[in-house]
């Protein structure tokens, strides 16, 4: 059994006035036990940053986040305990959609004072690199186009290009990064089945008419269809954010309007928490979507 431990000490909140999430500074001791004794030696504090689009994800208020932040940022110490690389803490520790669960711990369970053996476990995987919101928007895809097909006879998702699915996996780090991701998810956002859209929409093919103007007329023809422009609003956000790569020009006020809509920054400073707030929007957008097909498939009784 290992000799060595940890001891968490307090938890405490330092996020800035107008941030979209939280910053924690914890503090912990790195020591053994000698009988009954604990005897520190040496004492770390690394700083927590949460992303706000976590916390909705979890459904956690600011008051308990404080507690379960604490708990998932222990496990990481922990983990890298365990490989001797506490030293990999050099910066802030992250906790987001890319390296935090899906789910909160199941308790908040670390309190200062809590001691922790730390077993040896070299052969720990590695950590994921990209967000389960990337995977949780495939499914989603392959749902809406499962429905579409058998409600109106087609996919109403399409797939032309494959890169920028892949660019959908990546995180951003830096200002080119999260350009390119913005780009391929708009790619992504468009790819739609414009013939479809206008054959359940009734419109014919001379008239001119957006690609997200049209989907939200095509799910106005659905009975339970309040959820239309909280579908299409994401979506033409992101075509204005999209717009606004390399330069925004005459495109200045909706692409201003799209960063307050995104909660971004301007300009973007920090580019993994502006992509993940981005990303979660489309999530939230192709669920509603998902969930108005569905809600009409089982209407129909399956039919």
């Amino acid at each position: 059994m290992s000799n060595k431990f940890i001891r968490f000490l307090k938890l405490r909140e330092i996020t800035p006035s107008g941030l979209d999430g939280h910053r924690y500074r914890m503090g912990f001791e790195v020591g053994e036990k000698r009988g009954d004794t604990f005897h520190p030696l040496q004492m770390r504090e690394v700083e927590i940053q949460v992303s706000g689009t976590l916390q909705a994800i979890w459904g956690k208020s600011d008051s308990q986040m404080s507690a379960y932040s604490g708990t998932s940022a222990a496990s990481h110490i922990l983990d890298l305990a365990k490989k001797n690389s506490l030293d990999a803490l050099d910066g802030p520790l992250l906790l987001n959609t890319y390296t935090a669960p899906k789910t909160p711990p199941e308790s908040p369970q670390v309190q200062p004072g809590l001691l922790i053996p730390v077993e040896e476990a070299p052969n720990l995987p590695e950590p994921r690199t990209f967000s389960f919101l990337s995977d949780d928007i495939s499914e989603l895809r392959d749902q809406i186009n499962a429905l579409s097909k058998d409600l109106w006879g087609d996919r109403l998702l399409l797939l032309s290009q494959e890169r920028p699915l892949f660019d959908m996996y990546k995180s951003a780090q830096t200002a080119d990064e999260f350009r390119l991701r913005v780009q391929s998810l708009g790619i992504i956002a468009k790819d739609l089945n414009r013939a479809l859209l206008r054959q359940v929409a009734g419109v014919t093919p001379d008239v001119q008419i957006g690609d997200f103007v049209l989907l939200e007329r095509a799910i106005h023809t659905l009975p339970n269809a309040g959820s239309a422009e909280a579908i299409g609003a994401p979506l033409k956000q992101l075509n204005n954010l999209r717009q606004g790569y390399p330069t925004h020009g005459d495109n200045a006020k909706m692409f201003l309007e799209a960063h307050r809509y995104f909660g971004l920054t301007y300009p973007v400073t920090d580019f993994s928490v502006g992509w993940e707030s981005v990303l979660a929007k489309y999530f939230e957008s192709i669920r509603s979507l998902r969930d108005v097909l569905s809600a009409e498939w089982n209407k129909r009784g399956g039919k």
